[in-house]
Order: C-alpha cells, then structure tokens, then sequence
C-alpha cells in the first residue's frame, strides 16, 4: 500500500519496522499481563483473525488484477 502510494523504499521500511517494533511490544504487554486465560484466548483468536483477513483481502486483489489483465489462469 505504501509503495503504490508514492513512498520511498527507505521510508517503507523504517515505518514498517516501527508498526512491527509496536505491535510485537503490545503482545509483550498483553501475554504477560493477568488476563485470564480464556480472555488471552479470544485476544489472539481476533488478532489471528484481522491479520488473515488483511493478507487475503491484499491477495485477492492482486488475483484479480492479474487474472483480469494479465490473462493469468490461461
């Protein structure tokens, strides 16, 4: 999404790495914390979910794309 939007590769991957540094410090927090384990459960369980849903959402338009245009199945 970045690099279709104009930004530069160095600038790409010091934003992806600060998102990544951030989201591996929020399941740090969140494992470690006193929440139950059937809420640990259901906070992982969504966040599997949203991860799975973005990457497909991404590959499914890439399909498209190439399906429509590049003739890919053919």
């Amino acid at each position: 999404v970045l690099a279709e939007s104009g930004f530069k590769n160095c600038t790409i991957f010091i934003l992806n790495a600060i998102t990544s540094s951030c989201a591996l410090i929020a399941f740090l927090i969140v494992s470690r914390s006193s929440l139950e384990d059937d809420a640990r459960e259901w906070i992982f369980a969504i966040t599997a979910g949203v991860f799975l849903y973005i990457a497909l959402v991404n590959m499914v338009k890439k399909l498209y794309y190439y399906y429509y245009y590049y003739d890919f199945f053919n």
